[in-house]
């Protein structure tokens, strides 16, 4: 019998039971991208300095960028050739969030703050802001909201400035009294979202315990203030855990990646189920570590950056192609923080500054890739066994890349992950230590060339991995199945 797969367009798929997934999916799918012309390699990533960084805050003015870098106790700022412009020290942490405002002069003020220290303002060097408010308790989270600037101030207060406004007296009031579940204020968020009665600013206010005020109007001393309701998702992960995103706001939760508008019944018919088929992928990671979430626009990505369970790196990334509304799994990149800077995109580790999405190298070496794509049983309950496999492929030179073919379940929900070594290709569990041959009867490996043998089963899965060094696109895959008499 002649079969044939599609490209895993649907993307990564860790909801569905094995038996019952769609074969436009795949249970592993790691630095490739479901796009719409094929299964695509990710683009590789090259060194722009060795000095180490905790965070990148972007500062773009027109067609100029700069990148301020935050590392312990100090914060550099970066020109556009990545010579270093100024450096502040003094700092009592390096964990910074960030906004853009414009004050009524037309300027555009970067506004940092630390929760500790008094918080920055940058326009041409980095300065202590001009606002006064006793003690500045802890100011953090800085957001622009309706020509004002707000920032969460201790464990439940909310500041906020005068119009248009970059110094005098901030305004503060408590929210204490409006969240019942304990905790604190984790982060706050400008929500614009259309109902279909044009678009209109939310203020968004998040708990750690998961609890989200929703307020509309100018400002809190204004009538038209008013609060929308109180609602509760699953407990959010980190300051930076929120991403606005068309109409919608993304938000990071210990279960998934949770959009906003689920809340509102009025929206819900058209909300979208961005994480639905990675339902509980954040299940189990360390949410004591930094995590964030950034939309970037020249490529219609959704990235968040999670603590790896690879026990490999720190760090991997969480990545939707919007353009297909699937998911990917990025290794390799272990990123401590990330920047959007235009159409550039920066990671950072303790290990420097690098720009990602860039020439088909990881900083020259190899980009290593796998994916196992969902289970079939090729429209027949009776047992069979695969011949041949033939993947339909493009890439710019002549790549060797590896076949994987399993058969009924063998390896469950464990994943191979492919690791970089300069002899060659290494394989890891994620969820256990390596404790057999992976070139085990379970799992049959061949190069692109001849023939597979796979064991007979009910269902049988066909994977790849390898090493590239060029453009790769993964389509179609022929396959010559062999009926084995019947036998359920």
């Amino acid at each position: 019998m002649i079969g044939n797969l599609t490209s895993s367009y649907g993307g990564l798929n860790v909801a569905d039971a094995l038996d019952n997934m769609q074969p436009q999916y795949a249970f592993q799918m790691d630095n490739i991208i479901p796009d719409v012309d094929g299964d695509r390699v990710r683009k590789g990533f090259v060194n722009i300095n060795t000095n180490p960084t905790s965070e990148l805050i972007p500062v773009l003015r027109g067609n100029t960028q700069k990148i301020i870098a935050t590392h312990l106790a100090e914060l550099t700022v970066y020109d556009e050739d990545w010579t270093v412009e100024s450096t502040k020290g003094g700092f009592s942490n390096d964990y910074w969030t960030y906004a853009d405002f414009t004050d009524g002069a037309g300027v555009v003020h970067t506004i940092l703050a630390n929760g500790s220290d008094i918080p920055q303002n940058y326009t041409t060097s980095l300065v202590d802001v001009g606002y006064t408010l006793t003690g500045f308790p802890n100011l953090d989270c800085p957001l622009a909201f309706k020509n004002r600037l707000y920032f969460i101030s201790g464990d439940w207060q909310i500041a906020y400035s005068g119009v248009q406004s970059i110094s005098g007296q901030l305004t503060a009031f408590d929210m204490g009294s409006y969240f019942k579940k304990g905790g604190k204020l984790l982060s706050i968020a400008n929500w614009t979202q259309d109902a279909g009665n044009g678009a209109d600013d939310l203020l968004v206010l998040i708990s750690t315990e998961g609890e989200v005020l929703i307020y509309s109007g100018t400002s809190p001393e204004s009538d038209d203030w008013r609060m929308i309701g109180t609602f509760s998702i699953t407990k959010p992960v980190g300051k930076r855990c929120w991403a606005q995103l068309g109409g919608d706001l993304i938000i990071i939760t210990q279960r998934g990646y949770f959009p906003l508008s689920s809340v509102l019944s009025d929206l819900r018919a058209n909300r979208a189920m961005l994480s639905q088929k990675i339902d509980g992928i954040t299940r189990g990671r360390d949410f004591s570590k930094r995590w964030e979430i950034h939309y970037r626009p020249s490529t219609n990505w959704l990235i968040v950056n999670v603590p790896s369970d690879t026990g490999i790196y720190n760090y991997e990334q969480h990545v939707c192609n919007l353009n297909t509304n699937a998911w990917c799994r990025f290794v390799g990149m272990d990123a401590n923080g990330w920047a959007v800077a235009g159409d550039n995109l920066y990671f950072c580790n303790g290990k420097g500054i690098w720009q990602a999405d860039t020439g088909t190298t990881d900083n020259t070496a190899n980009i290593t890739f796998c994916i196992q794509k969902a289970y079939n049983n090729f429209g027949t309950p009776l047992k069979k066994q695969l011949m041949r496999v033939v993947p339909h492929y493009y890439s710019a030179s002549n790549e060797t890349i590896y076949k994987k073919v399993i058969s009924d379940f063998g390896q469950g929900r464990n994943r191979i992950f492919v690791h970089r070594e300069d002899s060659g290709i290494n394989t890891y569990w994620d969820t256990a230590i390596w404790d057999e041959s992976f070139w085990s009867d379970e799992i049959n490996v061949h190069t692109t060339r001849g023939s597979v043998t796979s064991k007979v089963g009910n269902y049988i899965s066909v994977g790849y991995y390898g090493r590239v060094r060029n453009e790769f696109i993964l389509y179609s895959t022929g396959l010559i199945i062999k009926d084995c008499n019947g036998h359920i």
